[in-house]
């Protein structure tokens, strides 16, 4: 780093420590927003800065003329610039905020005397690094490293950071060959609609904007997603599948501790890409861990909105969806705190592997409480749905949840068969989608789940009809010109879960019974509930 510059005696007669730029505020504000892009620093730790760059930018934005000239921000301007933001501003947040700085490799603690004056006349002062310095040190790793700029960026002092990662907060083996061999795994309700708003994939070009209008029981909502930042929105293929495994990593992690009798875990745990990738079946390369990355970075920046109708339908939809409370609006963020941890390699460079995260608060304590009331969050799931890659399976089967259903027909006897188009999928699936795209990924995704059924033994049959049971239904599958056209779905009435010995329907069954008994003893039966 540079050397200091030599201070005026006037900016040194003030105790308090300060923060020195050594270039205009405008290129730190531009630079501290890549490092924030990139997961170099922590969302509170940007506003902090950003907010130090405002005060500088007030002191004299053009300063700045020349190597030896400086901007030095007092504490004090900084406190009260905070305060006037709403962000924190104590006493121990700013020495946390300067410590993080240097730790970083963005700034060092520096003593400097007055030029021309004694020792006695000095000031501690945290002085930032210059653009140059921090594009070169930090910036120019990280794009040596990934091919996209959304990559975490390496850190300079990255030992600092190993020794402050806690091991024994990350997931163990055990629970992660667990999630491999388990039949059931959960899914978030809210997050398995709020993709029909998302892009198919990240080719498509980038949108900070999206709706689309669904019925839930028989309630018309609206689902937007947002983002403020360059990444783009989350997508159905690169980022729905991730978002359910660690939705998954936490909730075994959350089973885990309280197994060690942690009753009321905290809302932070600490994944390692190396699991997430080993339960997607991926390899464990530097290009997956950087797309496991930007994954987690849309995921952490996509704010999905919920907009439903203050009336009986709207309750049910809002009780349908897991959402507490009467309101009208709800935006909900799967990761809500992201923050990048660092392992060396053998050559001694920082490379990104575990990450600090945060869930949404609601689905947090979703995961605390038993999944099995349909009031709830959490829906428990195949396990299967892990083996596949694409995210079009995931709206696949929160489709299937809500038209064919898990329960058995309370009125016939046999469930009947539901038929749809290409045309109704995609709608159903993913309407904002061009036809032609999803059309390319949904038939190779059914392709590979049909290779993957346990009951599949034969060649896919490109002009003609392919059935297979997969995720807890029966599938019979019409194509035409190596084009699927149609197919028709009902409920595997032998599977763990949707089938008429499952856990769910054995307790519809036993209340059911209960009901009658007491509708012949003349209890209301509004005392009772029964799911979905």
């Amino acid at each position: 780093m540079t050397t200091a510059p030599q201070i005026d005696f006037q900016h040194l007669r003030s105790p308090q420590k300060a923060l020195l730029f050594r270039a205009r505020p405008s290129l730190y504000l531009r630079l501290f927003n890549q490092l924030l892009d990139n997961c170099v620093i922590t969302t509170p730790v940007h506003k902090f800065l950003s907010a130090c760059c405002e005060v500088a930018y007030q002191d004299g934005e053009d300063v700045y003329t020349s190597p030896e000239s400086y901007i030095l921000v007092e504490t004090s301007a900084i406190e009260s610039h905070l305060k006037q933001k709403g962000i924190a501003a104590s006493r121990g947040t700013m020495i946390s905020r300067h410590k993080a700085l240097v730790s970083l490799g963005i700034a060092t603690n520096v003593i400097i005397p007055a030029n021309g004056h004694s020792l006695d006349q000095r000031k501690h002062i945290t002085m930032l690094a210059t653009p140059l310095e921090i594009e070169a040190n930090i910036l120019s790793k990280h794009e040596a490293n990934a091919d996209e700029e959304d990559a975490v960026s390496d850190l300079s002092d990255s030992e600092n950071d190993i020794r402050l990662l806690d091991r024994s907060r990350i997931t163990s083996r055990h629970t992660i060959n667990k999630l491999k061999t388990d039949r059931a795994a959960v899914i978030a309700k809210p997050f398995q609609y709020s993709p029909l708003a998302w892009p198919l994939n990240t080719r498509q070009a980038k949108v900070t904007s999206s709706s689309v209008e669904i019925f839930i029981k028989k309630c018309k909502v609206l689902i937007k997603s947002t983002v403020d930042a360059e990444t783009g929105l989350a997508t159905v293929e690169d980022d729905l599948p991730i978002l359910n495994i660690i939705l998954n990593i936490v909730n075994e992690t959350i089973k885990e501790q309280r197994s060690l009798g942690i009753e009321q875990p905290a809302n932070e745990f600490i994944i390692d890409v190396v699991d997430i990738a080993d339960i997607d079946g991926k390899a464990n390369s530097g290009s997956v861990r950087n797309q496991i990355t930007r994954s987690l970075i849309r995921l952490n920046r996509t704010n999905n909105e919920y907009h439903i109708p203050l009336n009986n339908s709207g309750d049910e939809a809002r009780r349908f969806l897991g959402l507490g409370g009467t309101s009208h609006y709800y935006n909900k963020r799967f990761l809500t705190e992201l923050e990048a941890q660092f392992e060396l390699d053998e050559a001694k460079l920082a490379t990104p592997r575990w990450y600090r995260i945060s869930l949404d608060n609601d689905t947090y304590k979703a995961l605390l409480e038993p999944h099995n009331s349909r009031d709830t969050q959490i829906l428990y799931s195949h396990s299967e749905l892990f083996s596949h890659s694409s995210g079009v399976i995931y709206l696949l089967y929160q489709f299937l949840n809500l038209k064919i259903g898990r329960t058995v027909s309370p009125i016939k006897k046999v469930d009947p068969l539901q038929t749809y188009s290409i045309e109704q999928l995609h709608d159903g699936i993913a309407p904002l989608s061009p036809f032609g795209l999803f059309q390319r990924i949904f038939d190779a995704a059914i392709k590979k789940l049909a290779s993957k059924s346990w009951h599949h033994t034969w060649k896919w049959q490109y002009n003609g009809t392919n059935s297979f049971t997969a995720l807890g239904y029966k599938m019979e599958w019409l194509t035409r010109d190596e084009k699927i056209i149609s197919v028709v779905f009902s409920r595997d009435r032998r599977d763990f879960l949707t089938g008429d010995n499952s856990a769910n329907n054995k307790r519809i069954r036993s209340r059911s019974s209960q009901k009658k008994e007491l509708s012949n003893e003349q209890v209301p039966i509004d005392l009772y509930v029964e799911d979905s």
